[in-house]
């Protein structure tokens, strides 16, 4: 189940990464923390992408949590095999 949603913007130029950093204040260096594309739009569609679009992209894409800041968040990048344009719904949840 989410905690959270985000979104990972690639750009209006093509290219295969992408990141974007979450607010977290209750982050601890120990909290578990993942995230996956929301194939389905539950936090609501981006302007630029369907849910068919969020669908391929979810196969197309790798999605890794990283660098957590105690207090203040952590990262979401997003990894892609072709390049990607524009907004890309994720959600996250912690442990």
């Amino acid at each position: 189940m989410a905690t959270g949603s985000a979104i990972v913007n690639f750009g209006t130029t093509p290219q295969t990464d992408a990141s974007v950093f979450v607010p977290l204040a209750t982050i601890t260096a120990t909290t578990l923390t993942e995230a996956w594309i929301d194939a389905t739009l539950q936090a609501g569609a981006p302007p630029d992408h369907s849910v068919d679009e969020h669908s391929i992209f979810a196969a197309v894409a790798g999605v890794t949590c990283k660098n957590i800041v105690v207090s203040t968040g952590f990262t979401i990048e997003v990894t892609a095999n072709m390049p990607m344009i524009g907004h890309y719904n994720l959600l996250w949840a912690t442990l």
